[in-house]
């Protein structure tokens, strides 16, 4: 480039500094009078050029921003899929499971309310209400409380597989629900339990209880929206206690 498209250029950078010189006409004379303030220039060009320069790492910066937003945000739909419940349990139980109750089945995501599912991952669930994880017996083994569908039909078994050293204990419990898509199951905290003044009538079965207290993780199974039945492991057997009706 050329000295005189170098004052031009430089004008257009600080043309409240030049403007007075662009009025000459011949360019010997206004490369004679830029001399003096050449260094002043030069600053004034360093300085327009790094603004510009801000400018553009500001932008990178948004975008890197964004960037990095998006790909959180991704990250996060996708940790927020169901998962299918067979995938909770471990092989060997889902294949004991099938011996023992050959006419029935772990349920697939298929079989569950859509709403539900959405509700049990917005909790920072997996997806699947028809399973449930705790220790109930509180060995510190992880122990698992399933709803098994039937493989033809609708009935319901409400089963809790207690986690042995090399195998399983399978024990089924008594069930009040009909349909796997609304039944739901989950871990109780520990605690102290009293059946529900909703219902008016005394317990009918030898393990059902007015009060229960649990001193380990619990099940509690029902209906959505509805129904809540809290089953408690203590002396090697079960006992529940209705908690809402």
């Amino acid at each position: 480039m050329d000295k005189k498209k170098a004052i031009i250029s430089i004008y257009k950078l600080a043309p409240g500094v030049t403007n007075q010189l662009v009025l000459l006409q011949e360019y010997d004379e206004m490369n004679l009078l830029m001399k003096p303030f050449a260094p002043l220039i030069s600053g004034l060009t360093v300085c327009a050029m790094t603004r510009i320069l801000r400018r553009q790492f500001k932008l990178f910066s948004y975008s890197i921003v964004a960037l990095l937003f998006s790909v959180t945000f991704s990250s996060g739909a996708m940790a927020a899929q169901p998962k299918e419940c067979a995938e909770i349990l471990s092989p060997d139980l889902v294949k004991l499971l099938a011996e023992k109750f050959p006419d029935y089945r772990v349920p697939q995501l298929v079989d569950l309310e859509q709403q539900y599912i959405d509700f049990e991952l917005s909790e920072g669930r997996n997806g699947c209400y028809a399973v449930a994880q705790g220790d109930f017996n509180g060995d510190h083994r992880q122990d698992f409380a399933i709803w098994l569908t039937a493989a033809k039909g609708k009935s319901l078994r409400l089963v809790v597989a207690l986690q042995q050293e090399k195998s399983w204990t399978v024990d089924e419990l008594p069930s009040f629900c009909e349909n796997v898509k609304y039944c739901y199951v989950k871990p109780e905290k520990p605690g102290t339990y009293v059946r529900t003044n909703a219902l008016d009538s005394p317990p009918t079965r030898r393990d059902e209880r007015v009060k229960l207290r649990s001193k380990t993780t619990s099940v509690m199974a029902g209906k959505w929206e509805s129904t809540g039945i809290v089953y408690v492991y203590s002396e090697g057997h079960w006992n529940y206690v209705w908690v809402s009706d």
